[in-house]
């Protein structure tokens, strides 16, 4: 017998940029109140946007969405509610009376960000969100989060539902001596008709790119290394996000310590999709000579994409102008982070497929799992075999068509929010 509860999705923006690009939208946005700016916030379909919460009322539940990491509606937030903005805490003590008024059964993290031990105080450094609600609020039966990218443990202390993905990121669970639940990324349908409303207001000729990336570069990953060799190509176009790891020695012990974690990774995805010699030369080396930190103070000397393809890349673009620019190519491009080893399902394959382009992929071993390799969506296996793909699809109109056409088809079929909420229920339901 199902049940009906409040559910609070806890959700971030995750960017720095998020502040001029609202404002830019909605120049009025901080004399709203609290209620209008996330409905704003919203429209503008950020990253997540409200499709949790939609999806969840759909199903019968009193479901709210905050976002955590934005400071401009969690001050308009605090300042409704008599909160001390001047305090060095505020934003975690706005965060817990948020919560605590709503009264949920259930609290929602996507993603484990928020949860990192001394997020709550700075002088708490072992202190995390999931103990905090725990003993702060007692409406709470149930905590569950959602983690799409392997974590450290500690960051999960305390959850009773943990739901992840793809496999590779659940194996990773499994071996901490979590219980995971795959359940992949999704795609928020209310898009389509966004963007249609945009197009519409906007009455102006749509520039169609033969080939796209738009997303993080994920330097010094084999994706930054895989985008140098298509943009050399010449029919590559970037949106392109690139925080300047480059030329700043702080980033040197952040870098060194990805390499410990994930270089062996690295090297087998650069050398088997022959990055040519220049990646090949990096992460090779890592193997053979164990030369990690003079390979690294190498990289630092590196270029940014943007300073090599100053014509070809762009500034990175977020909400609808990320699904709009997605929307008007022939192809766009993916590449999953080097951490989810051979399994796929990051966001931008629901996303490009959702808005129907055709989607160029790398392959994966769980792929079949969610689109037919070269039917619904066209894959590579190496750089050669990428470029060779988005040339014969440039070339070839009613393939790419079709590819585009039976991709979307199979999003809006099983890869929705609704898909993945009614999965999320059905676990909720089953445990509360």
């Amino acid at each position: 017998m199902s049940r009906n509860y409040r559910i609070v999705r806890l959700a971030g923006l995750h960017t720095p940029e998020a502040d001029r690009h609202i404002l830019q939208a909605v120049p009025v946005f901080k004399e709203l109140s609290y209620h209008d700016q996330m409905e704003e916030l919203f429209k503008l379909r950020y990253v997540y946007s409200d499709s949790f919460s939609r999806a969840m009322r759909q199903l019968g539940h009193d479901a709210y969405d905050i976002v955590w990491d934005f400071d401009l509606v969690q001050r308009q937030w605090a300042q409704e509610h008599d909160v001390d903005c001047q305090s060095e805490n505020w934003q975690s003590t706005a965060l817990l009376e948020q919560i605590k008024a709503l009264r949920p059964d259930v609290v929602y993290f996507q993603g484990t960000e928020l949860a990192i031990p001394g997020r709550v105080s700075k002088t708490r450094n072992s202190l995390n969100w999931l103990s905090v609600l725990s003993g702060e609020v007692p409406s709470i039966k149930l905590i569950a989060m959602y983690s799409g990218f392997p974590s450290r443990s500690d960051r999960l202390n305390g959850v009773d539902l943990l739901f992840s993905g793809p496999p590779d990121v659940c194996k990773h669970y499994k071996q901490q001596g979590f219980q995971p639940i795959l359940c992949y990324h999704a795609f928020d349908e209310e898009v389509l008709k966004d963007l249609s409303d945009v197009a519409i207001s906007k009455e102006e000729e749509v520039t169609t790119r033969q080939l796209t990336f738009v997303g993080s570069a994920r330097a010094p990953e084999s994706r930054y290394w895989i985008l140098r060799q298509l943009l050399a190509g010449g029919n590559l176009q970037a949106w392109v996000d690139e925080p300047d790891v480059f030329h700043h020695q702080g980033d040197r012990s952040r870098i060194l310590e990805s390499l410990a974690d994930g270089g062996r990774v690295w090297c087998h995805k650069v050398t088997t999709d022959k990055l040519g010699r220049e990646g090949q030369g990096l992460f090779g080396k890592i193997i053979q000579k164990h030369s990690i930190r003079r390979q690294v103070d190498r990289f630092l000397k590196a270029k940014t994409l943007a300073e090599l393809f100053p014509g070809q890349c762009h500034d990175a673009v977020l909400g609808l102008d990320y699904y709009q620019t997605i929307q008007n190519s022939l192809i766009t491009f993916n590449r999953h982070t080097d951490y989810v080893s051979d399994s796929v399902g990051n966001m931008r394959m629901f996303e490009a497929t959702g808005v129907g382009a055709c989607l160029l992929t790398d392959a994966g071993s769980n792929l079949g799992d969610l689109f037919l390799e070269d039917y619904e969506v066209a894959t590579y296996c190496s750089i050669d075999e990428a470029i060779e793909k988005s040339k014969f699809l440039i070339e070839n109109e009613d393939k790419r068509k079709e590819l585009a056409m039976k991709g979307q088809a199979r999003t809006l079929r099983d890869h929705t929010t609704r898909n993945r909420c009614d999965l999320i229920d059905e676990v909720i339901q089953s445990a509360i």
